[in-house]
């Protein structure tokens, strides 16, 4: 039902357009009146009636004035001119102010109907219309929902294959950020979390987290971000809005570190963050990976620093631990290859720990512990069988009660005996065989 409000000085008059009306047939119902123009006013500025028969000539404030007034406020009330007069000018007027329609006194019940019948109409046509536009704004609000969702999508497959390698995805994957923000150098920051309890945070809520202070970071230091979750933590490209000096580069990128780790710390969960080299190419984006990777795993070199920078790590001040590093990246490949030169990269990684230095057992027993640990994963990852290889709590707890370096250097040089023998068996295993064992070793499904 539309609501209809008249405003008339004169009593009469009002009585006969609320008599003349046919409001089941209209569609309307009478919603209030008023004899004045500020009584008008209030009532339709609050009420906002559909329909309103406005009389020009009133005491205090003019039928025009309370139009304007009201279209001031945004109200969009259909008018209807009543008057005595028939003048152009008010006429004029009133059409600049949008008023619908004008009825000459005395009102014609016929006249009065048509007219009414005619802001109906208009009325029930307008609606439609917003309809529609609402309908389409709606559509094309969710399209570009599903749109931005695919694009996410995509940046982030994009994303996950360039740093895996694929060189047509560094392409793609640099052609779509430089067209959203311009990207010209960049690098990458891995958050990872400080440690994993059960009954503690999700990797959901720390997804949510890093979203979160990503986006506060970027809009305090003006740099573009985008992030997304792998297995070894939260992995970021951020580039600056402008182009730096590389030391500038660097002071930015360790300021943006300390400040996600100051957040996390505040939400009571603590992180470590790896930052990788500057670079202009996304053709290196698979190199830059591999530094924070690099970083992650030489952490306890560093006795567990919270912010590793890779360009850090290649200082004078450490080039000693970035051997260290580097062998034992060597040994983790060899692992993860089963190459024939597990013993070689051991003895290689071990040789860096010099005779002529001293070392605390204890900070050492720590780095060999996490090197074995490690070593057990690759193989456990590469299917070998639990028994072939110590579990890793025998491995902290062995590593632990030595009471030596060179007890604990040939309990390493063991172990990679046996990973790399292990290979060697497994090479020798007839292709036949493999087969036997890969499908005794299959889950079977019954089929109905």
């Amino acid at each position: 039902m539309y609501r209809l409000f008249i405003a008339d000085d004169n009593e009469l008059a009002r009585q006969a357009l609320k008599r003349s009306v046919q409001w089941a047939e209209l569609n309307c119902e009478f919603c209030g009146e008023a004899s004045n123009g500020t009584e008008a006013l209030a009532f339709i500025a609050e009420k906002k009636p559909d329909i309103v028969l406005m009389d020009i000539k009133m005491p205090g404030i003019s039928g025009m004035d309370v139009i304007a007034a009201l279209r001031e406020q945004g109200v969009d009330s259909l008018f209807i001119m009543v008057t005595a007069y028939d003048d152009f000018t008010f006429m004029r007027q009133g059409m600049q102010m949008g008023v619908f329609d004008y009825i000459l006194k005395p009102v014609a019940d016929n006249e009065l109907h048509t007219v009414l019948r005619k802001a109906v109409e208009s009325l029930a046509e307008h609606e439609e219309e917003k309809q529609i536009a609402q309908n389409y704004k709606e559509k094309s609000e969710s399209y570009a929902a599903q749109l931005k969702e695919v694009n996410e999508e995509l940046e982030e497959k994009l994303f996950i294959d360039a740093v895996n390698g694929s060189k047509d995805s560094s392409e793609r994957f640099a052609k779509i950020l430089k067209a959203k923000y311009r990207i010209h150098d960049y690098f990458l920051m891995l958050v990872v979390p400080e440690e994993e309890r059960e009954g503690g945070q999700s990797i959901d809520e720390f997804i949510d987290r890093q979203c979160s202070i990503m986006a506060e970071c970027s809009r305090i230091y003006h740099a573009h971000a985008k992030g997304i979750w792998i297995k070894e933590g939260y992995l970021m490209l951020l580039s600056f809005a402008r182009t730096m000096f590389l030391k500038e580069y660097d002071l930015q990128s360790l300021r943006m570190a300390e400040f996600i780790c100051r957040k996390n710390e505040e939400a009571s969960a603590g992180v470590y963050m790896t930052i990788s080299h500057v670079s202009s190419s996304f053709e290196e984006l698979s190199d830059l990976f591999g530094q924070v990777l690099f970083c992650k795993n030489s952490r306890f070199f560093l006795e567990n620093q919270k912010i590793i920078h890779y360009d850090s790590l290649r200082s004078r001040s450490i080039s000693g631990e970035y051997l260290k590093m580097r062998k034992l990246e060597e040994l983790y490949a060899a692992c993860r290859e089963h190459r024939a030169s597990v013993r070689d990269c051991m003895a290689d990684f071990l040789n860096q720990f010099s005779v002529n230095e001293i070392y605390d057992i204890d900070y050492v027993k720590n780095i060999l512990i996490q090197a074995a640990i490690m070593m057990v994963y690759i193989q456990r990852e590469a299917g070998a069988e639990e028994n072939d290889f110590p579990d890793v709590n025998d491995v902290v707890k062995e590593l632990s009660e030595m009471h030596s370096l060179q007890n604990a250097f040939q309990w390493m040089q063991d172990f990679a005996d046996r990973v790399e023998m292990s290979g060697d068996i497994r090479r020798k295993i007839s292709q036949q065989t493999k087969k036997i064992l890969d499908y005794s070793n299959f889950p079977h499904r019954l089929v109905c």
